[in-house]
């Protein structure tokens, strides 16, 4: 049964769910399309027969923006949850203080401390909020920028001001088409897909040319550099993150609303989940 205080918090994971939904039938619909042209060479001073792939069909901008969408619903749900457990902690606040109330999301230790908004939230929250906020911090985690909250804010805030940047991904699996002859080495590829890329070689047992063409798994990805997104889906990456954060609310609903006493955050790790304070 969802709890009355956070029917918003709900709300916006739902919401969110819309726009992946979205998002994941236009990628599908665009790769259909085939946007690129695989030209396959024979390579006659190595032996090796060479695919280069061309683009002719950019990312399409409403696939930027729909996951810019599900981006906000998604670190707003967490803004709403912060503002209801100052309510239910505090009671009624002032104008002013609302203003100041988000979820802090930070990556240093240094930046949750000094951060002028973070404090005055975690000052409106009781001694296990607080404590809970700051146990959950990217900065607890082995890999800070590799945590799902700290790439959920990142790309949130980068979304507020221009549009995400999509691009094609392989993560490998470029095949012959059977048939061929027998494969004596290939060059695997994972990366960026650009204009012109070099994305496999193969070498085949038997010396010389053949007739050969490639299958190549395409896929749509967030590149926004700095080491933010680690999986090589934009989908898997959302999917991924609303279920983490749908976990996240669903314990942190039991912890503070239900009144239930809970030991420790536990909702399953994500990309570098918060480590437990010591």
């Amino acid at each position: 049964m969802v709890t009355e205080e956070l029917t918003g918090v709900w709300a916006k994971l739902d919401r969110a769910v819309e726009n992946l939904s979205q998002f994941n039938a236009g990628v599908q619909s665009f790769v259909n399309l085939k946007p690129y042209r695989g030209v396959v060479h024979f390579d006659s001073q190595t032996g090796e027969h060479v695919m280069v792939v061309f683009v002719h069909r950019h990312v399409p901008l409403t696939l930027s923006v729909i996951a810019g969408d599900c981006l906000h619903d998604l670190r707003s749900a967490l803004d709403h949850l912060a503002f209801q457990m100052v309510l239910r902690h505090h009671g009624p606040i002032t104008d002013s203080e609302e203003r100041q109330i988000e979820f802090p999301i930070h990556a240093t230790l240094e930046g949750f401390n000094n951060s002028r908004k973070t404090q005055a939230t975690l000052n409106l929250m009781s001694d296990g909020m607080r404590a809970a906020v700051k146990q959950v911090q990217p900065f607890q985690a082995t890999t800070p920028l590799g945590n799902v909250l700290a790439i959920v804010h990142s790309l949130n805030r980068i979304d507020k001001h221009r549009r995400l940047k999509l691009v094609y991904f392989s993560p490998g699996g470029i095949t012959p088409i059977p048939p061929h002859p027998p494969i004596a080495a290939i060059q695997p590829f994972a990366g960026k897909l650009e204009d012109g890329a070099e994305v496999t070689r193969v070498r085949f047992v038997a010396p010389g040319e053949v007739q050969v063409g490639f299958n190549l798994a395409l896929h749509v990805a967030i590149d926004e550099g700095d080491g933010l997104l680690h999986l090589p889906s934009a989908e898997d990456f959302l999917i991924g993150a609303h279920y983490w954060l749908t976990t996240f609310v669903d314990e942190w609903d039991r912890r503070f609303f239900k009144e239930e006493e809970r030991p420790s955050w536990s909702a399953p790790g994500f990309m570098s989940p918060p480590n437990p304070e010591p």
